[in-house]
């Protein structure tokens, strides 16, 4: 496999971890749809004090999509909501920059380098992250779908 191809071994892997179910009493949830390929996520997630304490996800969607779910159920857990918009940034500089600059847990997000080259797909990678997006404002307005 070339670095150039699309589906490394690293986001092959990261798909195939099981995901977490979806939450009992969730802070706030979120139901992300892409009608460019089809692939739908609910994210739930439970906060307290500003941290998000648990997430719940049902996807159905590519690899690319299964890949990037878990990068944030692997990650978000334990983490200030706030770092979600780090999350996003570092995600952004990944599908476009010549040479992002990643630090801290989201190094991990280095697999995805292979996506930028195929812009049809760089949604399917942002489908959780703006599902996790959506989740934490629904938090914040007391808004959960369970």
């Amino acid at each position: 496999m070339t670095d150039d191809a699309l589906y490394q071994d690293r986001i092959v892997t990261a798909a195939g971890r099981t995901l977490p179910g979806l939450l009992e009493h969730p802070s706030g949830s979120a139901t992300t749809f892409s009608p460019f390929c089809g692939d739908q996520i609910r994210l739930d997630i439970r906060v307290s004090e500003g941290v998000i304490t648990a997430i719940g996800i049902d996807l159905k969607g590519c690899l690319l999509s299964q890949a990037a779910a878990a990068v944030l159920a692997d990650v978000m857990v334990n983490r200030p909501v706030t770092e979600v918009g780090t999350a996003v940034v570092q995600l952004d500089a990944v599908l476009g920059e010549a040479d992002p600059n990643l630090s801290g847990c989201w190094t991990v997000l280095d697999m995805f380098l292979p996506v930028r080259r195929h812009k049809s797909r760089h949604d399917c990678v942002r489908l959780p992250f703006t599902a996790m997006q959506d989740a934490i404002a629904a938090a914040a307005q007391g808004l959960s779908a369970g």
